[in-house]
């Protein structure tokens, strides 16, 4: 029998046993199926895939290098990490596969394959995706000490793969240098937009406005979100918040600082901050 479900569509009803739909409750230690991802050797294998090395982590989920069977082809392979493993990190996951398969454009790192796999009484829900390999935004400008145009046009290249999510339905929301990867390439370097785990889908109503019950969840980085990004509540976002946080994307690029000066806040202090104060100008900051 074949233990692995290939096709992202139907990953929600092959967990169906394992999950309580829209269970808002993380099930105990004791039924949760999942292995510490951190924990995942070199070599060992989901899926179709063989575990080469550690990538990165983010909030949701571990992302590693692997390799596809037969064609070898490198991926980067994104799983969620055990303290995630509830129905809503499931969900997650599979609303940003979602997502990524509506995106293609050449500025967006694309969806390969998604899936879970099941055995010896455990689930492991993946993504593949196109292996981007190259540093950062910020990264990538200050080692190759790039001029201003050539930074412009790399920023132009983030602009247009936004606007291709736009067109899609899609918002970012959270938008920044760490979520821009910059390749070589026989043409020269190409921006690619990453990370789309906590994207927003304009015709996606099922969010009502914040409660004292439910409260706003604050999604994204704060350092790069628009004021009303930062009230939370995704029911009042549109395309604008990321046309925001490109902005400030820009400032940093160009100035090397942030238009707000959040080094000494806490959290609530740089979120009101956003929200009241007027951004210093580009030709204040000291030469």
């Amino acid at each position: 029998m074949n233990d692995e479900v290939s096709d992202w569509r139907i990953v929600a009803q092959a967990l169906a046993e394992k999950y309580e739909p829209n269970s808002a409750a993380s099930p105990s230690d004791a039924t949760r199926p999942a292995v510490d991802q951190l924990c995942i050797q070199i070599g060992s294998r989901i899926g179709r895939y063989t575990i080469i090395g550690l990538l990165g982590q983010g909030g949701m989920g571990v992302v590693y290098r692997a390799k596809q069977d037969v064609t070898n082809r490198p991926v980067a392979l994104k799983v969620i990490q055990k303290s995630r493993m509830s129905s809503k990190g499931i969900d997650l996951l599979l609303r940003e596969a979602a997502v990524l398969g509506r995106l293609r454009h050449q500025g967006i790192a694309q969806i390969l394959d998604a899936g879970v796999v099941q055995g010896g009484g455990q689930a492991t829900p993946y993504l593949a995706m196109e292996l981007v390999e190259g540093p950062s935004l910020i990264e990538a400008v200050s080692a190759d000490a790039l001029p201003i145009r050539s930074r412009l046009q790399l920023l132009a290249q983030v602009c247009d793969a936004v606007e291709h999510a736009h067109q899609k339905g899609v918002i970012h929301r959270d938008l920044k240098p760490a979520n821009i990867l910059i390749e070589k390439t026989i043409d020269g370097p190409r921006a690619k937009v990453l990370d789309f785990g906590v994207a927003k889908l304009t015709e996606d109503k099922t969010q009502g406005p914040p409660t004292p019950e439910h409260p706003a969840r604050l999604v994204g980085t704060i350092q790069y979100m628009s004021p009303e990004q930062c009230r939370g509540g995704a029911e009042a976002l549109d395309a604008r918040s990321d046309v925001f946080a490109l902005g400030v994307v820009a400032y940093e690029l160009l100035s090397g600082a942030f238009p707000y000066d959040l080094s000494r806040c806490d959290r609530n202090e740089a979120i009101g901050r956003i929200q009241t104060q007027v951004p210093l100008r580009l030709g204040e900051h000291d030469s």
